[in-house]
Order: C-alpha cells, then sequence, then structure tokens
C-alpha cells in the first residue's frame, strides 16, 4: 500500500532529516534515504514488515509498536542506530482519506539534534499540530521537576556531596557538606579549604603526629584528574578550638560527552566519626580483654570438632608460643591417649550442648603434670577451653590424704575408744578400740546417739553443737550402753577436727571401772 498524500511527499523528497512511514501493522509504507543509512530500510522493503526485516534494531520494532497502539497522541523515544548513534524519534499519528491510520516516524541524529532545533519544530508543528507542541511542553515541564527533585535529594542527603569547576572553585555545596565546614560554598576555591586544615590517615589522628604531604593529599592530586574511592581520613581544622572527623572520600573527574577532563571533579565525603570512635573503643577493649587474658594461668583454646586449634592463648609460663597451635591438630600436638581422651570430650561437648570436663596426667621431665579442661560449646562446630594446670592441688590433696592416714593411724593407736561424728551424730569414723566395746556392723550407719543413754541424749547433742559454736570443751559422764545392753559409765571429751574436707567433732570416751545394768 502507498499513500500520496502531498505534504508527506514533499518532506520526504526534500528533508535531509529521517523520516518514516508505516501502518498500524508496523508495514513500511514510505522512506527516504536517510532512513536506510540508519535502521536499513529503504524502497525495497515498501509493503513488508519492520519486525520481518533482519537488519532492523528490535529497539525499533519494540518502540513502534508501542506507539501504535495509541492514535490519540504523539510518541517520542530515544533508541541506537545500526552505527550505534543516539536517535531521537516522534511518532506522529495520521488518518487516510480511505479510514486508516498511518504512522509518521522522523528521527534525529545526534549531528542534527541541536543544529535543526527550528527546524524540526517547524516539521513537527505542520506534521503533528499543537499537540506535539503540548507534549514538548509536558516534558519540559517533567524535565523542572527532576530537576527540583534532584534538588531535594541533593539537599537532604547525609553524604556532603560538592561539584567543583575546572578552576577549582566549588560550583555546588549541598547542606551536608556546608554543616561539615563553613568554608564549602560557591565562590570558595579547593585550596583555600585545604590550607585551614591538616589531614590525617587513620592510624595517625595524634596531633603531633606529621600530617599527609601535599604530594600525598587526596585532594591537590584531584585537580589533576585523581580518582578516590572510599579512601578514610581524619581532618581536623586548624583553629584549636574546633574539633575533627573522620571521613570516606570519593573523588571522581566529571567527564564531559567527548571524554575530556575539562568540568573539574565530583567530591562525595560521608563523616564516618561516630562508626570509627565505636571502631577505636572496641579495638581498645579487645586489648584490654586480650591482655587480661595473657596474665592469666590458664591456657585458653578454641577449637573445631575435628580437633584443630583455630585461637591458642598460652598460659602465663608457657614457653611454647600460640601460633604453634594454630590449624594444628590436638591429634598431632598431645600423646595418643591424651588426645583421644579430649577428642571424645569434644565430641560429647556438642552433641550435648553441655560443659565437659576432662582431666589427664601428663609426663614432663619425668616428673607428673596433672590438668583439669573445662569444655564450653561456643556453637554445634566450635567449643571454647580452659586448660590448668592442677599438679599443686593433686598435690596438695595426695599430702593431705597421707596426713589424714596418718592421724587415722595414731588414732587407731590410742588407748581409748576414739570416734569421729558429723554434727548431727552421724559416726563418720571410729577406732578398733570402740569397734570392740560396741560390736559394730560394717556398712552400717550410726549415731553416736545410738549409744548413749536415753536420759543422756539431749544432754549429748547440746555438747556437739557447743563444740561447733567454739565454747570451751568439758568433761562430761554419759551412761554409754553396750552391745549386751548394759550400760557403763563414761567419761568424755569432744574437740573440733578437719578430716577429708569436713569439719568434725573428735570425741573421746574414757570408760569408769564400775559397770551396772
Amino acid at each position: 500500500m502507498r499513500h500520496n498524500n502531498l505534504s508527506t511527499e514533499h518532506l520526504l523528497t526534500n528533508s535531509v532529516t529521517p523520516i518514516l512511514v508505516i501502518d498500524k501493522h508496523l508495514a513500511v509504507v514510505n522512506s527516504n534515504p536517510s532512513v536506510e543509512q540508519l535502521i536499513n530500510v529503504g524502497e525495497g522493503h515498501i509493503g513488508k514488515l519492520l519486525f520481518e526485516l533482519p537488519d532492523v534494531p528490535s529497539s525499533v520494532t519494540d518502540a513502534l509498536r508501542n506507539a501504535v497502539t495509541d492514535i490519540s497522541n504523539a510518541h517520542q523515544w530515544e533508541f541506537r542506530s545500526k552505527q550505534n548513534e543516539r536517535l531521537l524519534a516522534t511518532v506522529q499519528p495520521t488518518s487516510t482519506t480511505e479510514g486508516e491510520w498511518l504512522f509518521t516516524v522522523t528521527m534525529q541524529t545526534n549531528e542534527s539534534l541541536y543544529t535543526d532545533l527550528l527546524s524540526n519544530l517547524m516539521r513537527e508543528i505542520e506534521l503533528q499540530g499543537v499537540e506535539v507542541l503540548k507534549q514538548r511542553q509536558k516534558t519540559y515541564s517533567e524535565l523542572e521537576q527532576q530537576e527540583d527533585l534532584l534538588q531535594s535529594i541533593l539537599a537532604n542527603m547525609p553524604e556532603a556531596v560538592l561539584v567543583m569547576d575546572n578552576d577549582g572553585y566549588f560550583a555546588l555545596c549541598n547542606e551536608a557538606a556546608r554543616k561539615m565546614s563553613p568554608l564549602f560554598q560557591k565562590g570558595i576555591t579547593l585550596l583555600q579549604w585545604i590550607h585551614a586544615h591538616l589531614f590525617y590517615v587513620p592510624s595517625e589522628i595524634n596531633p603531633n603526629e606529621i600530617v599527609l604531604a601535599d604530594e600525598q593529599n587526596p585532594f591537590l592530586k584531584s585537580l589533576k584528574g585523581y580518582r578516590v574511592s572510599s579512601l578514610e581520613l581524619y581532618i581536623k581544622p586548624k583553629e584549636q578550638n574546633m574539633g575533627g572527623y573522620h571521613v570516606s572520600l570519593s573523588i571522581q573527574p566529571l567527564i564531559t560527552y567527548q571524554q575530556h577532563l575539562d568540568k573539574g571533579c565530583l567530591i562525595i565525603m560521608s563523616d564516618i566519626s561516630d562508626r570509627k570512635q565505636a571502631e577505636m573503643e572496641l579495638a581498645d577493649s579487645e586489648r584490654r580483654h586480650r591482655a587480661l587474658l595473657h596474665t592469666l594461668p590458664d591456657t585458653l583454646f578454641r577449637v573445631r570438632a575435628d580437633g584443630t586449634y583455630l585461637d591458642y592463648i598460652p598460659a602465663l609460663n608457657d614457653i611454647i608460643p600460640g601460633a604453634t597451635y594454630i590449624d594444628n591438630n590436638v591429634m598431632n600436638l598431645l600423646p595418643i591417649e591424651v588426645a583421644e581422651g579430649l577428642m571424645r570430650a569434644i565430641t560429647t561437648c556438642l552433641e550435648e550442648q553441655t560443659l565437659q570436663i576432662f582431666n589427664f596426667e601428663y609426663a614432663i621431665d619425668e616428673n607428673n603434670t596433672y590438668y583439669e579442661v573445662r569444655l564450653s560449646p561456643i556453637n554445634d562446630k566450635e567449643v571454647m577451653g580452659i586448660a590448668r594446670n592442677v599438679t599443686d592441688i593433686i598435690m596438695a590433696e595426695y599430702a593431705f590424704e597421707r596426713s589424714t592416714n596418718n592421724y587415722c593411724s595414731l588414732l587407731e593407736n590410742m588407748p581409748n575408744p576414739i570416734a569421729l561424728v558429723r554434727q548431727d551424730g552421724t559416726l563418720v569414723w571410729h577406732n578398733q578400740h570402740l569397734n570392740n566395746l560396741l560390736s559394730l556392723e560394717d556398712n552400717r550407719l550410726y549415731t553416736i546417739y545410738d549409744f548413749i543413754g536415753s536420759n543422756d541424749v539431749l544432754r549429748a547433742k547440746t555438747g556437739i553443737q557447743q563444740c561447733y559454736t567454739g565454747e570451751t570443751n568439758r568433761v562430761c559422764v554419759f551412761n554409754l550402753v553396750l552391745n549386751n545392753h548394759k550400760k557403763t559409765r563414761i567419761s568424755v571429751t569432744a574437740n573440733l577436727i578437719f578430716y577429708r574436707q569436713e569439719i568434725l567433732v573428735q570425741i573421746n570416751l574414757t570408760l569408769h571401772n564400775k559397770k551396772h545394768s
């Protein structure tokens, strides 16, 4: 189908602007030579569908497909030509005398986009009428709204945003920048601001340290096109009454469309003072805690389920450095029986998620050394352990045990009956003399009151309680019930002793010569 509209033919013949006429099915109706240079559509394609032509960019067919569905308005969009040029296209619907609709596609290339603005406007008025101008006005209004939105975004950004022109003057400074420094304003040069401040790397915030030299200053280097990405600095005004601040700095040159560095640069600074303060406090806390851990007499370690050490802080007197253990396995560092026992304790700790205590003996220089290891689960894969040398405690317990046994041997050889009882009267130990006197049965629990006459029980209980309160012991006389149910008079003395981790009462019995029923 070919439409012979005189104005359209005139436009096609005389215009250097690429023009394409299509129907609602995207079939080519007419075109001029300029179209073929851009999207490979010429006279030989009249009557053919655009989307069936292999060399037509898909961006063109997709945009046109959307445009022909709305015949009430002109459409405008951007796409890329086969040479990857930026094109601005306008689609204008027009009705024919046969009652059909045709769509005139006018394209502008980069080269003609601005130089042919006036002629394009006149051409659009001729082809599209007043509605095109309304659309254009709408576009300008939207651009103004977008600019207002951009200004609002800049004003409310927490980061300091500055644009510096090619002469080193600030051309744009948002509100966050002005709050950071009063020198961040239009008409002030970057050099003026730099000369009013001192610059340090994060580890050199002490004013007595050497500041960054000019050749190291990223702001001065930005004047030569230097790029910066997320560089941390400490910036301090030279005025004594003004505090400094930590920033994360990014600098990017402003590049023109032709890739010339003649537009200055964009500076973005984020105030990270709160974060750096928190980091320094955390680092200080970690140093204090690690120093405290290094003063402990215990070995601390963190180990995986497979026995690999992840961290190791040796005991204060340990001559083996902790680094020896890191990434090594307990099976490679400990005797096999000790390592296997420790691995069983680690497995149980992780499976049950409970505290586990593992004790082992380790021979060092032919001397036995005793250790107690406490394991606590961190998660289902790691365990925290504390290993303590308990040799002194074990040796003290052995010595105490020997001392206790010696004491009992001494009591055993005493000529009179002797018993050790708790505060409630329970019989804990007795010598053979008392056993012979009372015929005590093995594996049976007795109290001293089982052998005291009923009339004397209350007085005996009072005497034992007085021993625990520290009152002076006195010699008391009681009736003692023998195994044959006969009674004999006895004299009793009592005193407190420490026996096998308990405070007990030692009762010494002296029998009177006279016995009675």
